[in-house]
């Protein structure tokens, strides 16, 4: 007797389309939201390598008993960042580094080398965290030196970092040579402190 039972050895047509579809439906949602959070990892990766070569620089004048000078130095699309030590008690300055009397600490680096996707830069439509329009990418007067004394104080000023579409502020206060991130709330219009 033979057996009139068929057994499915596959899937149909509409089956593979369903689950394809809802594959896509379920990429569509997920990848989106997987970008954005790239996105964010790298602002606070950024974020966070600013602020803590700023600190580094603070204890490293603690720490030697002397001024010690970050530079940010334009270099068209991107920025070499470096850490300076005074020697001769005036400071950290541009003519000091260049003739090597103000010696690096370390090698002087391209921002961009640390993280990709963000860069020192302002957005033209964020005013400066004191509310001021337009501006500077790099505001530590006009030698673009975030300067540290020997007694944690600082050189007041802010560095601006964008991925292109959010704002963001490191700050450094002058007496405590505090060093703070900020971001831009297009929302409210208003600077709020990262925590």
């Amino acid at each position: 007797m033979t057996s009139s039972r068929a057994t499915a050895t596959g899937l149909s047509l509409i089956e593979v389309l369903f689950a394809l579809s809802l594959a896509m439906t379920v990429a569509g949602v997920a990848v989106p939201s997987f970008l954005e959070v790239n996105r964010a990892v790298k602002r606070r990766s950024a974020a966070a390598f600013a602020a803590g070569y700023l600190q580094r620089a603070r204890l490293e004048a603690v720490a030697r008993s002397a001024t010690v000078g970050v530079r940010f130095r334009d270099a068209g699309d991107d920025w070499f960042i470096g850490t300076y030590l005074d020697t001769n008690g005036n400071g950290v300055r541009t003519a000091d580094i260049t003739s090597g009397v103000d010696p690096p600490l370390e090698p002087e680096t391209r921002f961009s080398a640390h993280l990709s996707g963000v860069r020192i830069a302002r957005l033209p439509d964020v005013p400066d965290v004191n509310g001021e329009p337009g501006g500077e990418a790099v505001r530590f007067g006009s030698a673009r030196l975030a300067s540290f004394a020997r007694d944690g104080s600082a050189s007041s000023g802010t560095l601006y970092l964008t991925d292109g579409r959010t704002q963001i502020a490191v700050t450094v206060t002058a007496a405590t040579g505090r060093v703070r991130v900020r971001h831009w709330d297009p929302r409210t219009r208003e600077w709020r402190q990262n925590r």
